[in-house]
């Protein structure tokens, strides 16, 4: 597989243009509408987007694509980085006196019972 990708955004709409073998060219329209400048820049990590908004009227534009087996071995890497640091992390040295001030209220039971019911609503309901 040889399919490259990048996207383009205009005004509220951003399209993902990906090349294939044989010279395919498949298009995908999305509408942003809100969080538009964290999308683009998490998009951006992965693929170049061109962002027509920001751009000056006199200043060319050269975003080539960027091959889609590259993309998603590094999305893949980052995510297996990011679940090996969060196995690794360390409570904060607060965090256990923060637990023994929980266990010391005696509401604090109660406030459990209460978020373990809400928590089971919302597993059961997906």
């Amino acid at each position: 597989m040889h399919q490259k990708l990048k996207g383009i955004y205009k005004e509220d709409i951003l399209i993902l243009i990906a090349s294939g073998n044989n010279y395919e060219i498949r298009k995908i329209k999305f509408q942003l509408k809100s969080n538009v400048m964290q999308c683009l820049e998490a998009l951006s990590c992965h693929f170049p987007v061109v962002n027509h908004n920001v751009l000056q009227s006199n200043k060319v534009i050269n975003a080539k694509y960027r091959n889609i087996d590259e993309i998603l071995r590094l999305a893949i890497e980052q995510k297996e980085d990011t679940s090996h640091q969060l196995k690794q992390s360390q409570l904060p040295k607060e965090f256990k006196n923060f637990v023994n001030l929980c266990l010391l209220d005696p509401a604090f039971p109660v406030f459990v019972s209460e978020t373990e019911k809400i928590l089971n609503e919302i597993t059961i309901q997906k």
